[in-house]
């Protein structure tokens, strides 16, 4: 990585290089660390936490797993989902685009989203615009209703939505999306994400390649776990750390996001291969959740030491 990657507190001390050292500092007085991850996608690093720093260290991810998990078997269970009677716009089996991804031929549909505190500018999200309509692939973008209130109509390129919905080549959804379910649905190829980490869980659980676009926070070392550690990714975007407020003045142009999206939706071996990888994780990643898998397990162990610590500080009192 290099330098501009690095949030600043890391390049100079600060005041969130205080904050972040009195983190440093309740973990080492702690008990242990309980991590969204599972072991087998972060294995050696779970490893010198345990080993190297003598640091308890449970992986109980990916924790989202485990509601969806929870939720099968309620709705196996009662025949009912719990969800049927309900009206609000929030419930993911009431979202049209769901019904759009119905209609689409499977693992060729890309989904474009940056999460919710992500801060694009009009000319950005207007090379966004322009570079799916002609990547080849139909998509479902997703873009902050509060971003596209501030920009207005200046940020789509003329008849954009017009074009894209008599084509049936795209979707925009402004505001909230019911991610988890778009992302496991078969219609889906890829994920073009800006790798903050519960967007990067939820790929991994489903299963998908992935084009990176790092702004702030962690992102930038999630990228690189993406495209040189576990290899399912493909790099795109900002070389530069922003921040979330004030959001970044890097303009990254049509042509490369065209061509990331083409690389990662590709059918040489290359692209094979990061779809075979991400499609092992996405397997490994649900089995980590179930009844004898390594999160599960994990997560049973750390109730049962902690039940066994409370009842001999019982005792020894």
């Amino acid at each position: 990585m290099t330098r501009s990657e690095h949030p600043p507190w890391i390049q100079s001390s600060n005041f969130y290089t205080t904050f972040l050292n009195k983190i440093k500092e309740a973990d080492g007085n702690s008990y242990g660390l309980l991590v969204d991850t599972f072991y087998e996608l972060e294995k050696d690093y779970i490893d010198f936490y345990r080993t190297t720093l003598d640091c308890r260290t449970w992986c109980i991810g990916p924790i989202f797993l485990h509601h969806d998990h929870a939720l099968h078997k309620i709705n196996s269970k009662d025949k009912l989902n719990h969800d049927n009677n309900k009206s609000d716009e929030n419930n993911p089996s009431k979202h049209p685009c769901l019904e759009w991804l119905d209609k689409m031929p499977r693992g060729k549909v890309v989904y474009v989203s940056f999460g919710s505190l992500s801060r694009f500018s009009s000319a950005q999200l207007l090379e966004i615009a322009h570079a799916l309509e002609s990547s080849g692939h139909p998509f479902i973008w997703v873009v902050r209703k509060k971003e596209s209130e501030e920009v207005g109509v200046k940020w789509l390129p003329e008849g954009f939505e017009e074009r894209i919905s008599q084509k049936s080549i795209g979707m925009l959804i402004e505001g909230w999306a019911p991610q988890p379910q778009i992302l496991e649905h078969p219609a889906i190829g890829g994920f073009v994400t800006h790798c903050g980490w519960n967007s990067s869980e939820e790929s991994l659980a489903a299963g998908l390649p992935v084009v990176v676009w790092p702004l702030s926070a962690e992102q930038f070392y999630n990228r690189k776990l993406f495209i040189d550690v576990l290899k399912i990714g493909v790099g795109v975007g900002n070389m530069k750390w922003s921040s979330m407020i004030d959001g970044t003045d890097e303009l990254v142009k049509r042509d490369k996001i065209e061509n990331a999206v083409r690389e990662m939706m590709g059918d040489h071996v290359e692209a094979q291969e990061r779809r075979q990888r991400a499609k092992e994780f996405g397997i490994a990643a649900k089995k980590a959740v179930q009844q004898g898998g390594s999160s599960y397990d994990s997560l049973t162990a750390v109730i049962d030491e902690l039940h066994r610590l409370k009842n001999s500080s019982k005792v020894a009192a």
